[in-house]
């Protein structure tokens, strides 16, 4: 006997066209999967007794952080917290460049410089 969680996915499985393909992990059915690192220690301590605390601990404690691997339709999305199909580095570096570029045409245009957040910066504050 398979958990609640289980039966169910089984049985929307099976009310739907998609029986053969969902439903169950077999060969030859698709697999979406996703691969959480439970040691993380926003996800501890993890008991079985007198509770179970696995649910609230991912709900509550989890930030994402956790995913070691996504995996839709068979193929792997992220991998060690990491995308599979994109360059992250090549993103991050392009997001500061352009950051960068609106940066610099706040600062040339002369309806900024009063910005309420720009006397504290100067200050020091920010």
């Amino acid at each position: 006997m398979g958990s609640p969680a289980h039966g169910h996915h089984r049985g929307c499985a099976s009310a739907s066209a998609w029986v053969d393909e969902i439903g169950s992990i077999e060969a030859g059915k698709k697999a979406d999967l996703i691969l959480v690192d439970l040691s993380a220690p926003n996800l501890m301590p993890i008991l079985a007794e007198p509770i179970r605390n696995i649910v609230p601990n991912l709900v509550y404690g989890a930030t994402g952080r956790e995913v070691a691997l996504v995996m839709v339709d068979g193929r792997i999305l992220v991998r060690g917290g990491q995308v599979a199909a994109i360059d992250e580095a090549a993103v991050r570096a392009e997001v500061q460049e352009r950051a960068e570029e609106v940066a610099a045409a706040v600062k040339r245009d002369p309806v900024h410089l009063d910005m309420a957040l720009l006397q504290p910066m100067r200050d020091g504050y920010l």
